[in-house]
């Protein structure tokens, strides 16, 4: 039963899980980053639903970057971008649009942590060991200072070096509904 959400979010990838294909407007999906703790910072960018390569961590093609746990978004100390970021504890499908709560949205470097560095996304955060926290989502804004995310890692598989998860972003505003 512990494999359904893999193969689920396998099936995801393999079918883009775009609800659109058109750019600009507003998508939803899921992927898998293989991030292994001890390996190479993965990163992703939203917009595109692409991991993007290494070779781009200096632009502003990335918003997120994952290893292991350890998440970072593309701003401050973590990249060039404009990306900024906070973890809240709202389920995913209770969020419609990033700008409504009442929450301070940080870059990496900004924030400090119990652990570690300062980042926007503290480790335990979203995770309670390689566990994802229940309720609680990852809002931010997209590297290139453009849109928004939300995000919601369903899975960590540790042996692996898999970190699975879904989204909804709208590269040009805050929404994650449409609106007439």
């Amino acid at each position: 039963m512990r494999a359904f959400p893999l193969i689920l979010a396998l099936a995801c990838v393999a079918s883009a899980c775009d609800s659109s294909d058109e750019e600009g407007v507003i998508r939803s999906g899921g992927d898998i980053l293989t991030a292994p703790a001890s390996g190479p910072v993965a990163r992703y960018a939203f917009a595109t639903a692409r991991e993007v390569p290494a070779d781009s961590a200096q632009t502003v093609l990335w918003d997120v970057g994952v290893q292991g746990t350890n998440v970072i978004l593309n701003s401050g100390s973590s990249g060039p971008g404009a990306g900024i970021g906070v973890v809240v504890e709202v389920p995913f499908e209770d969020i419609d649009n990033a700008l409504t709560l009442d929450v301070a949205y940080r870059r990496d470097g900004e924030s400090p942590c119990d652990v570690g560095f300062p980042q926007a996304v503290c480790s335990g955060d979203l995770f309670l060991g390689n566990d994802p926290v229940d309720g609680r989502t990852l809002l931010l804004r997209l590297g290139d200072g453009q849109g928004y995310a939300k995000v919601e890692v369903t899975g960590y598989d540790a042996s692996a070096g898999a970190l699975s998860f879904r989204y909804v972003v709208n590269p040009g505003g805050p929404e994650f509904v449409e609106t007439d």
